[in-house]
């Protein structure tokens, strides 16, 4: 699973990374410059009072905690043209995610991808909760889990909007933070996942 997890590791370095790097030296788009290098976004409708302050589900905030950051970053600073690819596709998962979470927050029965997607997000807990001493024993068990995984969300997404292995990646680190929210970890598991994070960050960043 250590690619799976490097991947979880990815999302977590470049957030903090990019949060980081606006935060010292306060990276913003000039308003009155277009900015050609960030991939068009389309203005979102006004929201009423009502929408702003609505109550969502936590599986909702936490799609959107997950995934808006990414989504955002052409409002933020100019996002390179190799790196384009990531926006759009966060976009299009969390699309996807979000039509999940209406069916399951209306609990309606789900049926065609919203099926498969639940059906894998239940099977995480189930393939980390194998693990013992190490994520390595679940390798390739989680790899494929999240590679099916993201040929669901993208199933309806034209392959020019969306890259299925930054999709993996992105989902890798939503599908550990459901389980971990949602309480669904041996706690045993946790820490050992908790470890390798953190010896991880270490080797990264020297």
């Amino acid at each position: 699973m250590k690619k799976w997890f490097c991947s979880v590791i990815a999302v977590t370095i470049a957030t903090a990374a990019f949060a980081a790097n606006v935060a010292a030296t306060n990276i913003l788009p000039n308003p009155l410059k277009a900015n050609f290098a960030a991939p068009s976004v389309s203005a979102p409708a006004p929201a009423t009072q009502a929408d702003q302050f609505a109550v969502r589900s936590d599986l909702e905030y936490l799609i959107n905690n997950t995934l808006l950051g990414y989504e955002l970053l052409p409002l933020l600073q100019a996002v390179p043209q190799e790196n384009q690819i990531l926006v759009t596709t966060a976009a299009a998962v969390r699309a996807s995610l979000l039509a999940y979470e209406k069916q399951v927050t209306a609990q309606q029965t789900l049926s065609g991808k919203n099926a498969e997607i639940d059906s894998y997000l239940h099977q995480v807990p189930d393939v980390l909760n194998k693990i013992q001493q190490s994520s390595s024993e679940v390798e390739t068990e989680m790899s494929a889990l999240i590679g099916k995984l993201a040929k669901a969300v993208l199933r309806d997404t034209p392959t020019a909007q969306a890259n299925e292995e930054v999709a993996v990646m992105l989902l890798a680190s939503f599908a550990y933070q459901k389980a971990l929210t949602d309480g669904s970890l041996y706690g045993r598991v946790s820490t050992v996942l908790q470890r390798e994070m953190e010896e991880s960050l270490e080797s990264m960043m020297e």
